[in-house]
């Protein structure tokens, strides 16, 4: 099966128990609930949600594969810890006065509930669109690691990651 480059993320969100299909543009994943269609535009990658068929819309964009990657391994890092008998992992997000969690050192959180939350990188001007502040904080994070060793950092025994700046 071609996985449009989320080889890795497919296997790692079966592991969850989530069905992972080819769509022609993208994948499909779900479970019980959920499901999130993953596909690529002209421009970008975007991840819509269906919760329960209800359309949630469009919970996560980027230009960059690897992040939707990133955004789909953190989505279901305490599950899949779970399932191999780790702790939930902690991701020290704390919230501002206005109650909106707060991103990593170098990036900007701006939006709100009824639009979306943009994240912005401060250093290099890349931007990533997100339904949840609380995702979009977390994304900044581990935004550093390569998919691949944020995996590896998620199986580790310790309940939170290292991280780089």
């Amino acid at each position: 099966m071609t996985t449009f480059g989320l080889t890795a993320v497919a296997d790692w969100l079966a592991e969850t128990g989530r069905a992972v299909q080819q769509q022609p543009t993208g994948l499909s994943v779900a479970d019980d609930e959920v499901t999130l269609r993953i596909a690529k535009d002209d421009h970008e990658w975007v991840i819509h949600k269906t919760w329960r068929d209800e359309d949630r819309g469009v919970v996560f964009t980027s230009s960059s594969v690897e992040d939707v990657d990133r955004y789909l391994t953190l989505l279901t890092a305490n599950e899949v810890r779970a399932r191999r008998g780790l702790p939930p992992l902690r991701h020290g997000i704390t919230t501002g006065p206005d109650g909106i969690a707060e991103p990593f050192a170098g990036f900007a959180l701006s939006g709100g509930l009824d639009n979306g939350f943009v994240l912005q990188d401060t250093r290099t001007g890349e931007r990533w669109m997100f339904a949840s502040d609380i995702e979009a904080a977390r994304f900044s994070r581990y935004h550093r690691l390569e998919p691949r060793e944020l995996r590896a950092a998620i199986l580790g025994p310790a309940r939170e990651i290292p991280l780089q700046g």
